[in-house]
């Protein structure tokens, strides 16, 4: 069903398993996984925060200890193995968005802005260290356990979860470090895959095999012969030629090719991501700093506005170096928080307001119902970034002009 791109069809199966009072545990904890894949998936492709990604993956650890809170063992290790490994990838977003921030400061904002980025993301960088250390040790006990045969997934998931944070140093040109964490991850891609070959599980060798291409930048290396040399031992022609078929794809993708299907992170879930890292929570209504946030991403395409009619141009309103919109736009890269002013530059008027939703309800009740001029765009226009740098450039003039009303020069 979900590859058919029936999630929700599979999710109803999925609680029809819980509902089932002669549901085992192994059964509900399997229906919990599928759960957490499917959900997962859709929150990707729905373009979600990956902070938020993060939470529901910690939300799902926390429900798998509490079904196995009494046992089985073996289920029980790997919820507790899964809860530590999204702690950790928790906070290796948390890390990714102030380090978004920071390069978006990096040569310019202001100098206290830039030391307090610098002192959260120290102190980010040595949880992560600790957390991962933690991950570490719980992979070396899984080593002799004998409740090994039912970890691999569960120690991919470390793999999965410090894979963008070595990307992190690796980009920022710390190598020996990001090399370390990188060859640390390999051992744990090779555990998992020691224990599959033991258990006869070919489909969870072939996950340690992609799991190791995350964790390396480069495409030679350690990590890169080792998948290769996994792949060749699959046994099962179908899996090898997935197998092959996912690191033959990820090796394109590391020469810029991009494919059908992929899962982009756009502009605003930068923001967003930026956002979350500095403690602002977008799903609390009562946040006031969540507020600014929403405006802006919402503002920063005044598309739905503009298509109306042709002579509509939007400019931001004046700022205060020292309110909290100017304070927090500057620090998230995103200008429309600020308030936004409509004008027509037909008949020069123009409207003032915090949000473009309002500020064109009140232009459009104004002038736009009784004008005869009113224009709308072609219906397969669209809104762009370089379509607004066009329409900034030709009304320059016009904005010269308009200051100097505001202004009574």
């Amino acid at each position: 069903m979900l590859r058919n791109g029936e999630g929700n069809k599979a999710l109803n199966g999925v609680e029809s398993i819980f509902a089932d009072p002669l549901s085992s545990i192994d059964m509900k904890f399997s229906a919990l996984l599928m759960k957490e894949r499917i959900r997962t998936v859709g929150l990707s492709r729905g373009a979600t925060p990956q902070p938020d990604v993060a939470q529901f993956r910690l939300t799902m650890a926390g429900e798998l200890q509490l079904l196995t809170k009494k046992g089985p063992r073996h289920l029980k290790f790997y919820a507790l193995i899964a809860k530590k490994a999204a702690e950790l990838y928790s906070l290796v977003q948390e890390d990714w968005g102030l380090f978004l921030n920071w390069k978006l400061h990096e040569d310019r904002g202001e100098i206290f802005w830039k030391a307090t980025l610098v002192y959260r993301r120290s102190a980010v960088t040595r949880r992560i260290v600790q957390k991962y250390n933690q991950c570490i040790r719980l992979a070396q006990y899984a080593t002799n356990s004998k409740y090994r045969w039912a970890l691999p997934e569960a120690l991919l998931r470390i793999v999965n979860s410090i894979g963008i944070f070595i990307l992190r140093l690796s980009i920022e040109g710390l190598t020996p470090d990001a090399e370390r964490f990188s060859a640390s991850g390999l051992q744990i891609c090779k555990l998992a895959g020691w224990i599959s070959a033991e258990n006869d599980d070919e489909s969870e060798l072939q996950a340690a095999v992609i799991a190791a291409l995350l964790i390396t930048p480069s495409s030679t290396g350690e990590a890169i012969d080792w998948a290769r040399e996994t792949i060749s031992r699959i046994k099962d022609n179908q899996i090898r030629q997935n197998a092959q078929f996912l690191f033959d794809r990820g090796m394109k993708r590391r020469r810029g090719e991009t494919f059908e299907g992929d899962i982009e992170t756009t502009p605003l879930q930068i923001v967003e991501n930026m956002a979350i890292a500095l403690g602002i929570d977008l799903s609390d209504p009562y946040d006031p700093m969540a507020k600014f946030v929403e405006v802006g991403i919402k503002d920063a395409d005044p598309g739905r506005v503009l298509k109306n009619c042709e002579h509509i141009f939007v400019s931001l309103g004046p700022r205060s170096p020292l309110a909290i919109t100017t304070v927090l736009a500057n620090r998230l890269g995103l200008p429309s928080i600020a308030s936004k002013v409509l004008h027509c530059d037909l008949h020069r008027y123009h409207v003032l307001h915090a949000t473009l939703d309002s500020a064109y309800a009140a232009f459009n009740e104004r002038y736009c119902k009784s004008c005869p001029d009113c224009t709308p765009r072609l219906p397969d226009w669209k809104y762009s970034d370089e379509w607004q740098q066009q329409e900034n450039l030709r009304h320059t003039h016009f904005m010269e002009e308009f200051f100097k009303r505001v202004r009574g020069g």
